[in-house]
């Protein structure tokens, strides 16, 4: 008979049919507390231009997700189309725009969003994997314009809530992992979004390649392949 120990070691963990993006999924920390305070204060906000910054993984699509449902708004990725945005907000729909690692940017389409956001107050939230100093710009008066917005900063996970990310995603790829598992890997990965993010696509892809559950031999191997990935050793 197991004991109730074991039940504890030998718990897997629940999981939904697909990533879960409400808001009461987002997992709150002191890392992230001032974007979630301004998703939330929406749309009491002090400046129609919003900028959140923070590493891959660590939630800023997610944020996005919530303000868009709460506010309507129109969501951008990347290369977007500057005649799309602007028609959402000639429309009166707030935008969100995700510019990734902002890199190959469309200057006059960013400077002609901004200045029809300023002109016509209309929300816009900016989100990028890079701080502004390190974006590429060339256009003088869109570098002006990006220099004048304070960004909110994601910061680097502590421990308790890079262990609740690293469930998320598991629960999130349907993939169960026993809490000693977890235990394992934990004190010895990186604590960044990036690395728990590998780390959960490694496991799941080497027990669906070997047809085995996650162990702690296949996240050994998992945390080997992050650690080469991340430029380790």
């Amino acid at each position: 008979m197991m004991t109730g120990r074991d039940r504890t070691a030998q718990l897997l963990l629940a999981f939904p049919s697909r990533s879960a993006m409400g808001r009461e999924d987002f997992l709150e920390s002191a890392c992230n507390r001032d974007a979630v305070t301004l998703v939330d204060s929406w749309p009491d906000w002090s400046e129609p231009v919003q900028l959140i910054v923070g590493p891959a993984g660590s939630g800023k699509t997610h944020l996005v997700e919530i303000w868009a449902a709460s506010s309507g708004a129109y969501v951008a990725r990347d290369r977007f189309l500057a005649s799309d945005v602007l028609r959402a907000m000639d429309e009166g729909r707030p935008v969100a725009i995700e510019f990734g690692d902002a890199r190959g940017l469309d200057e006059r389409a960013i400077f002609h969003t901004l200045n029809a956001a300023r002109q016509t107050d209309s929300p816009l939230l900016m989100t990028t994997r890079r701080d502004l100093a390190q974006w590429d710009i060339v256009l003088p008066d869109l570098l002006s314009r990006l220099r004048a917005i304070s960004p909110v900063v994601l910061g680097p996970p502590d421990e308790a809530l890079l262990k609740k990310v690293i469930v998320k995603l598991f629960s999130d790829r349907q993939t169960p992992i026993e809490i000693t598992v977890l235990d394992y890997a934990l004190v010895r990965l990186e604590r960044s979004f990036e690395a728990a993010n590998l780390f959960v696509q490694c496991c799941d892809d080497f027990a669906l390649r070997s047809a085995r559950k996650v162990t702690k031999q296949v996240a050994a191997e998992a945390l080997q392949a992050v650690r080469i990935r991340m430029g380790g050793t």
